[in-house]
C-alpha cells in the first residue's frame, strides 16, 4: 500500500525544510469533518499546504492558484517552472461562465525550420529538445499576473512569499525528482549551472536530499517586487536575452515584451447526465476527452464481441472488451489530432467538423464493427470522409462551487537542461511540441502535420486536458481533474473521469487503477508497469509495450449524489488529498 507524507508534515517541511525520511502517516480516507470550505489536488505536499496557508489568509481562489502555481515551480523544478507555460479553466459558479486562459509558451519571431537541421541536413529534434533553440518563450508569470489581477485580492508580493520561502530554507528531494537526476544525468552535468544545483560535488541529489535554490529565491523577489515586468523587460529578460545572444539561441527582448496572454472560449460538450468543459486548441487535450466520451457511448459491446475479453476482468473490475473499445477509440481520436491540431490562430483546427455527432456515430459504428484494423489504416476526419514525460497539474474546488483546472509545464524531463546563469531558473525546451518536418517524431513519439508545423510567433498544439465536470442541468461543479503525462495526458484523464462519470467507481478506486494507453502511432499498446497481468489476454490482438510510466491524475469534487467535497491525489506520486477551511 501506498504511504504519504501528513499534511502536518508537509507544513512542517514548508517552514522548517525538515526531512521527508521521518515516519509518514497513511491518509485512509479523502473526507474531513466539516465546515469543509477548499479541496485541493496537487503532486506536492508543500504546494498543498501553500494552497490551505494562503486560503486561511482571506485569499481568493485565484489567490490560492497562483500562490501555488509559483509554489509547485520551486518544488518540482524538473516538470515545470516560471520559465514554463500552461493552460487555466475557471468556472465561477455565482454567474455560471467558464474561461479558459492560455499561457502556453510561444516561438520565438525568429523561428525558422533551417535552424533545426543538423549537420547532415535533416531535422534534428534533438536540437529541440536541449539548449538555447530548445527554448520557447515563457507565459507562466505573464498568465498567472493576469489571473491575479483580474480575480485576485491579496497582494501580489503575499502570494509569492511562500515559494520564496521554500527556495531559500529548502526543500526535500522526492523520488521522482532524484530519478530524473540519475536517468538523465548525462544530458544535465553539461550545463555549468545545472551542475551546481543538482549535482553539488559531481553527484546527483537524492531522495530526502535538501535542494537549496538561493539564486531561484532571489528571483522570485525581484518579480515579487516588480510583478510580470520583472521577468519580461527588467533583469530576468535581460539576463535572458543577453545569455540567448551567446548561445545563437532565438529569443529576443522584442518576443519577451509582446509576449500575450490569450483568453479562449472553453470546449463544453455533455456526457449523460454531466456538462464537460475543458481546454480549446492549441491544447488538443478537450476535443479528444469530448471524442472519446462520445465515441465509446456510442458503441454497443453486444455488437461489438469478443465475448472471451469480456470474461477477463482487470484488477479494477474492468472488462478487457471494454477496455479493447477504449483502445479502439484512442485510435481514431490520436490521428484526428496528428491531422487537424495545432495553434488556431495559424491554423483552421476543424473543431465542429471533429465532434460533430455524426460523426462520431460512424466512429463508433467503426469500433463496433470489430475490424482489427492496422493504426495506419485508421485515418483522420477529412470532408470526404464527413518517456520522458513531464507537466504537473493542479485542481481547485471551494464550496461555493468555484473550480480551477491548470496544468503546466516545462515540457521535458529538466525541459532544455539548462538555468540561465544568475537566476536558478530551469528554462523549458517546448520548441519540441512543434512538428519540425513531416514525419519526424518529437520527445513523446508524437508525429504532427501542417496544423502544428513550427512557425515564429505560434504556439505549439499540446495534450493538456483540464477539465471540469458540472451537474445538468444546475451547473453544480461536479469533478475538477487533469494530469501529466506528456501525450498520455487525454487517455488518463479519460480512463479517471469515465470510471467515476460512467462506472459509478470512486475517485480513489478510479485513479488507482492500471493505466493503458493508444496515440495511433506507433501503432501498440501502452500498458502501464506492474500491470501486464491484467491486460495479457489483449496481446491477442494488439502488440503489447510497458515502456515508459504514467502521470499522476490529480482530481477534486463533490461526491455523486453528496455535496460533499472530496479530494484525491494520485498515488503514483506523493501528493495528499487536501481539505480545509477557513
Amino acid at each position: 500500500m501506498k504511504y504519504r507524507l501528513s499534511l502536518s508534515c508537509a507544513v512542517f517541511l514548508l517552514l522548517t525544510s525538515c526531512s521527508a525520511k521521518q515516519e509518514p502517516q497513511l491518509v485512509r480516507d479523502s473526507k474531513m469533518a466539516s465546515p469543509i470550505t477548499l479541496a485541493v489536488a496537487t503532486t506536492e505536499p508543500q504546494a498543498s499546504a501553500v494552497a490551505d496557508e494562503i486560503w486561511k489568509a482571506g485569499g481568493t481562489l485565484a489567490d490560492v492558484v497562483v500562490a501555488t502555481s509559483f509554489a509547485i515551480s520551486v518544488v518540482r523544478p524538473q516538470a515545470t517552472g516560471i520559465a514554463g507555460g500552461g493552460f487555466l479553466l475557471y468556472w465561477n459558479a455565482k454567474s455560471k461562465t467558464s474561461e479558459a486562459w492560455d499561457f502556453r509558451e510561444v516561438a520565438p519571431k525568429l523561428t525558422k525550420a533551417m535552424y533545426f537541421i543538423n549537420e547532415e541536413g535533416r531535422p534534428d529534434p534533438r536540437i529541440t529538445q536541449t539548449g538555447a533553440k530548445a527554448v520557447a518563450v515563457p507565459g507562466l508569470v505573464a498568465g498567472l499576473w493576469r489571473f491575479h489581477r483580474t480575480h485576485g485580492k491579496l497582494p501580489w508580493g503575499r502570494l509569492l512569499e511562500p515559494a520564496i520561502r521554500i527556495a531559500e530554507l529548502g526543500t526535500t528531494v522526492s523520488e521522482h525528482m532524484a530519478k530524473a537526476l540519475r536517468e538523465d544525468r548525462e544530458r544535465l552535468i553539461a550545463d555549468p549551472e545545472m551542475t551546481k544545483i543538482f549535482y553539488p560535488a559531481g553527484q546527483p541529489l537524492q531522495e530526502g536530499d535538501i535542494l537549496l535554490q538561493p539564486e531561484l529565491g532571489a528571483t522570485l523577489r525581484a518579480i515579487a517586487k516588480n510583478g510580470k515586468n520583472e521577468f519580461y523587460e527588467l533583469g530576468f529578460a535581460q539576463k535572458l536575452t543577453k545569455w540567448m545572444k551567446q548561445q545563437k539561441g532565438l529569443i529576443q527582448a522584442s518576443d519577451l515584451k509582446t509576449y500575450e496572454v490569450k483568453r479562449r472560449k472553453a470546449l463544453r460538450g455533455t456526457y449523460r447526465n454531466f456538462e464537460i468543459l475543458s481546454f480549446p486548441p492549441p491544447s488538443s487535450g478537450g476535443i479528444h476527452l469530448l471524442q472519446l466520451l462520445e465515441m465509446v457511448e456510442r458503441v454497443d459491446p453486444k455488437k461489438w464481441g469478443e465475448t472471451e475479453l469480456y470474461a477477463h476482468r482487470d484488477s479494477a473490475g474492468r472488462s478487457l472488451q471494454q477496455v479493447a473499445i477504449d483502445i479502439e477509440a484512442f485510435k481514431r481520436a490520436y490521428a484526428d489530432r496528428a491531422k487537424h491540431l495545432g495553434d488556431p490562430d495559424f491554423y483552421p483546427v476543424p473543431i465542429q467538423a471533429l465532434l460533430k455527432k455524426e460523426y462520431l456515430a460512424k466512429r463508433a459504428r467503426e469500433i463496433e464493427s470489430n475490424q482489427k484494423i492496422p493504426a495506419e489504416q485508421v485515418l483522420p476526419w477529412s470532408k470526404e470522409y464527413d518517456g520522458k514525460k513531464q507537466t504537473t497539474h493542479m485542481s481547485f474546488l471551494d464550496a461555493d462551487g468555484n473550480a480551477v483546472a491548470t496544468t503546466q509545464t516545462i515540457n521535458g524531463i529538466f525541459g532544455a537542461g539548462v538555468v540561465l546563469p544568475g537566476t536558478g531558473v530551469v528554462l523549458n525546451n517546448e520548441m519540441d511540441d512543434f512538428s519540425i518536418a513531416p514525419g519526424v517524431a518529437n520527445l513523446y513519439g508524437l508525429v504532427g502535420s501542417k496544423a502544428n508545423q513550427l512557425e515564429p510567433s505560434k504556439r505549439p498544439l499540446s495534450s493538456m486536458t483540464p477539465t471540469i465536470v458540472l451537474d445538468r442541468p444546475t451547473q453544480k461543479t461536479r469533478l475538477v481533474a487533469g494530469s501529466r503525462g506528456g501525450s498520455r495526458i487525454i487517455t488518463q484523464v479519460y480512463e479517471v473521469v469515465s470510471q467515476i462519470l460512467r462506472d459509478g467507481v470512486s475517485p480513489e478506486a478510479a485513479v488507482a487503477a492500471c493505466r493503458y494507453h493508444h496515440q495511433w502511432s506507433p501503432d501498440e499498446v501502452f500498458i502501464e508497469p506492474g500491470c501486464e497481468d491484467d491486460f495479457e489476454p489483449l496481446g491477442n490482438r494488439y502488440k503489447l509495450s510497458s515502456k515508459g510510466g504514467f502521470g499522476e491524475v490529480e482530481v477534486v469534487g463533490r461526491l455523486l449524489g453528496s455535496d460533499d467535497l472530496f479530494s484525491t491525489t494520485d498515488p503514483r506520486g506523493r501528493g495528499i488529498p487536501m481539505l480545509t477551511h477557513r
